[in-house]
């Protein structure tokens, strides 16, 4: 083995009990502990965010072609489902409450297909029944017009509000029944009030003020992006789910950055440590150094010991925190510890969580960078030891 080498594991076993060497303990404790909650906590993050992806992607459209588009989405591929959507904000009224809210209009089929997926009380069906047509209500508009399955509601633009009130004539507008209550925030786009009713109520309603899109669904939605690409070549206004989600994601993101920030603190306390517990080893081991110079040692060489033992110390502690920290991530994705009753509104069994190749690589790499820097001002203080004073010392 290479002296150089030798010397650094050397010292970072001491023989003896003392100071400097349960600082250094401590040192490596930290940052093994910092490595193991940074990858824990990344794990966790890509965990909820697999989540959240299905979630979104389980409901509502994977692409939202704008307008009434000039050629056959399906030819582009990969299209289960193509379906037009109308949505205005409107005036739901029960006599002597009233709110607004978004209303998107559709056709019964998608209700089926899509909206039951977000109800929660109910059915999603907005077919005409007995003379009126249904509507699938958001919570907070249940709870606005202390409305039940079954109520009915009138449905008014705000346009003919404003040209009632112009000509003194009672505003109308169009009776829908209750028929299901969307799962709180089920579009995970907007916390607005919103409802599902057929697309010719809409239509009918708010001719003027009604936005048409064309709502699509794929085989793949991790395809969305491409098949967006394609149809916005052909001049078309295309919105993937990514971008109609665009607030959550950047949420998302910025609660991985500041949860990272705030664990690497741990790393660089304990890089603090490692350098703290080094300076106090170079001054115990002056005599050391200068008998080491004495007996032909290059500046290089002594400057080499002491960045080798920073770098042991980096290492195995990164290795300990790495292999702990995947070891719960694995454990915890195979054998589900810590479990969620879903029947108390839960909506996973598990904490999820998704341990990636590259969490666990940054991890690693931020407590052996911080080692590595720790060691240089230890090592620089050797290499100045003068070996006259350190001897008569």
């Amino acid at each position: 083995m290479n002296p150089t080498t030798a010397l650094a594991l050397r010292y970072v076993r001491p023989r003896r009990l003392s100071a400097i060497g349960l600082i250094g303990g401590i040192s490596v404790v930290g940052i093994a502990v910092g490595t193991a909650a940074l990858i824990i906590v990344l794990s966790l993050f890509n965990g909820f965010r697999n989540v959240a992806i299905d979630s979104m992607t389980s409901s509502g459209p994977h692409l939202r072609v704008m307008g009434r588009p000039p050629i056959d989405v399906r030819e582009i591929g990969g299209a289960r489902l193509v379906q037009p959507v109308y949505q205005s904000t409107l005036v739901v009224q029960l006599p002597g409450r009233s709110t607004a809210a978004r209303a998107l209009g559709i056709r019964n089929e998608l209700a089926e297909y899509d909206v039951a997926r977000a109800t929660m009380i109910g059915t999603a069906s907005v077919e005409s029944r007995g003379g009126l047509t249904g509507a699938v209500i958001s919570l907070d508009i249940a709870e606005a017009l202390n409305v039940y399955i079954g109520d009915t509601l009138s449905l008014i633009a705000p346009e003919a509000i404003e040209s009632s009130l112009l000509t003194m004539s009672i505003p109308s507008g169009s009776r829908v029944q209750v028929r299901g209550i969307l799962t709180p925030t089920a579009d995970g786009a907007s916390s607005a009030p919103q409802m599902y009713v057929l697309d010719s109520v809409v239509a009918t309603i708010a001719p003027a003020s009604t936005t048409r899109y064309t709502y699509i669904r794929l085989d793949d939605p991790h395809r969305a992006e491409d098949a967006a690409q394609i149809m916005r070549a052909r001049g078309l206004q295309v919105e993937t789910w990514r971008d109609l989600h665009r607030t959550m994601f950047d949420m998302m993101r910025l609660e991985r950055i500041g949860s990272f920030i705030v664990l690497s603190l741990i790393v660089i306390v304990a890089a603090f440590n490692i350098l703290v517990s080094l300076t106090l080893g170079v001054m115990e081991k002056r005599r050391d150094i200068a008998i080491l110079k004495a007996i032909g040692a290059t500046d290089r060489q002594v400057h080499r010991i002491f960045q080798l033992q920073g770098l042991v110390l980096g290492v195995g502690s990164v290795l300990v925190g790495s292999i702990v920290g995947v070891g719960l991530c694995i454990g915890q994705r195979t054998f589900s510890w810590i479990r969620f009753d879903v029947t108390q509104g839960y909506a996973i069994p598990a904490l999820p969580v998704d341990v990636h190749a590259i969490d666990v690589v940054v991890a690693a790499s931020i407590g052996i960078i911080l080692a590595i820097v720790a060691s240089q001002y230890p090592a620089r203080r050797a290499v100045r030891v003068v070996i006259a004073d350190a001897v008569r010392r």
